[in-house]
């Protein structure tokens, strides 16, 4: 049963890579140059750093483009762990930025309006979701099946069982019938049970015992987080490391280099 249920835990961490449609990638040169060292992450993180913010970069210890405070909520969307350390990119928009920043540089803002910056993942604590719910009671989960009928429900989804309210649906009408699996009984004695894909959202749950109400979430497992600071910090120095570009024109050139010499060496022979 153990087994099963680690292959279940596996295949649902893993699931948001079947979905080839919601696949985004992102456009960042580093991106290019190091995808073999890059995972789909795709989980929301709160920044959390002891010096109450941390800065966002252009590239992994690249150009500082912003600092932001504690409690800003990200979505990591890819993680780089490599020679530069572990680290997250995000897309974010040029007015949301200009909002949430302690500290900015505009230079370093390109003209679109969504661009990729990158964060340090020491600096950022996972917002609790499905994937933290799982990780922490995979010990409780059942290897069973549930069948749950939505016809004619004012059925309720949550993010996880007791967690948040995902989605309610305030009109009536004829919807499928769900294989729900594994389950989880709470400590009320309810039961849940898991989907993982449902209307365009992905691993959701429903209350088995009671699927139509809205007001099962329970205390919140949210991290405490370190205080956030209030006054602008400056920037820290850029890192004056070889530009990502270097990299691939040196080969290039390399390249170029050998093929002239040998041939020389052919027309001499």
């Amino acid at each position: 049963m153990k087994r099963l249920l680690c292959g279940f835990l596996s295949v649902c961490l893993l699931s948001v890579s079947a979905l080839a449609d919601v696949i985004w990638e992102p456009e960042s040169s580093f991106y290019a140059l190091h995808r073999g060292s890059c995972e789909l992450e795709q989980r929301s993180y709160w920044v959390n750093s002891p010096e109450g913010y941390t800065t966002l970069w252009d590239e992994p210890g690249g150009t500082p483009v912003a600092n932001i405070p504690n409690g800003t909520l990200l979505f990591v969307y890819y993680r780089y762990q490599g020679s530069r350390g572990d680290w997250g990119i995000v897309e974010y928009s040029a007015d949301t930025l200009r909002e949430t920043a302690l500290t900015l540089d505009e230079s370093e803002i390109p003209e679109d309006r969504w661009f990729e910056v990158w964060v340090p993942m020491e600096d950022l604590v996972n917002r609790y979701d499905n994937q933290s719910f799982l990780e922490e009671y995979a010990g409780e989960l059942l290897d069973e099946e549930r069948t749950l009928s939505l016809s004619g429900l004012l059925y309720c989804t949550y993010t996880y069982p007791e967690g948040p309210l995902n989605f309610r649906q305030t009109q009536k009408f004829e919807a499928d019938e769900l294989t729900l699996s594994p389950i989880y009984v709470d400590a009320s004695g309810r039961e849940w049970g898991h989907v993982g894909y449902f209307y365009g959202d992905r691993n959701v749950w429903f209350c088995i015992s009671d699927p139509e109400n809205p007001n099962l979430t329970g205390p919140s497992r949210e991290p405490e987080l370190y205080p956030a600071v209030t006054e602008a910090m400056e920037l820290p120095a850029a890192e004056r490391g070889i530009p990502v570009w270097v990299i691939p024109a040196v080969a290039a050139l390399c390249a170029v280099t050998g093929y002239l010499l040998f041939r020389m060496r052919r027309k001499k022979t």
